[in-house]
């Protein structure tokens, strides 16, 4: 499974049917065997997410602004792109439909840059897979919309860790944040985090990511799927926010068909790999 800097974005399926956090003493804070089993809990939720998607489409509404870091260079004019985001049998297909507001037929996205790939599925798989080595701490309980969660700091290493992609080099690098946790149902609700340790000589310098999910309903069912994703990149050269939304998921219909090129992005899968990468000629 490819994860890797091509800008981010995730799924992850209902808790309705998994088994319920268990509830820390009346400390407020739990005992190292709570912890032990609420961490249990919500790996057991990432692992089994991915295998529970329906086929999906889902409008996905980027915001892009690339800013350059010396006053050398001229700022790029902000990027309003809506995408047509499909995941059928785990594997995510990306069409662009329109261009700041304009309607666009067989854009070639390559020439727009930077972009979230590989996404859907891949970055809980690429956190809680045994194989990625991750350490986890039991940070705190905290309220978000409302609900309280258990959130979690974590720290992935090199070996398996996040994908920068420039100019067709490719270097992986360690990678901490959080994940924030229903408390009672062990959905992951929140993952942020952030490239550590990158390499002096890459087009890189920081990447920051923040994927936030919600209830979403889908042909009548509840799933947990993305609403927002916020990334930050900075490289030598520039600085690039760029923010997603996902809106108006739908089942995608048994009449339409698609076309799958050999990308290697999927969406499913327990291995380990590491997360979403920006891809993309902006990173020089």
């Amino acid at each position: 499974m490819r994860l890797a800097a091509t800008l981010c974005t995730i799924v992850w399926m209902t808790g309705s049917s998994h088994a319920q956090t268990p509830v820390p003493g009346s400390a407020g804070k739990p005992s190292r065997a709570e912890q032990a089993a609420i961490l249990a809990s919500v790996t057991e939720y990432a692992a089994s997410y991915t295998r529970n998607l329906p086929n999906f489409t889902v409008t996905q509404i980027i915001e892009r602004l690339t800013l350059p870091i010396s006053g050398t260079r001229r700022a790029s004019q902000p990027l309003l792109i809506e995408e047509q985001l499909s995941i059928v049998d785990l594997r995510e297909t990306h069409k662009i439909v329109k261009l700041n507001g304009k309607a666009v037929t067989d854009m070639d996205e390559a020439a727009l840059g930077q972009f979230s790939r590989g996404e859907f599925g891949n970055l809980l798989a690429a956190i809680f897979s045994i194989a990625a080595n991750t350490n986890f701490e039991w940070d705190r309980i905290a309220n978000l919309n409302g609900r309280p969660m258990h959130v979690f700091n974590f720290r992935v290493p090199a070996a398996t860790g996040y994908e920068l992609q420039a100019r067709g080099r490719t270097i992986r690098v360690s990678y901490r944040g959080q994940v924030w946790a229903d408390m009672q149902t062990s959905a992951v609700m929140r993952v942020q985090l952030s490239c550590v340790d990158i390499p002096g000589n890459s087009e890189y310098k920081a990447l920051d990511l923040t994927v936030d999910y919600k209830a979403t309903q889908v042909a009548g069912k509840s799933y947990i799927l993305p609403s927002q994703n916020r990334m930050r990149i900075r490289t030598a050269l520039d600085s690039t926010t760029q923010d997603s939304d996902y809106k108006f998921y739908r089942r995608f219909g048994a009449e339409a068909t698609l076309v799958f090129e050999d990308s290697g992005d999927s969406a499913g899968g327990d291995e380990a790999g590491p997360p979403p990468t920006p891809i993309g000629d902006n990173a020089k």
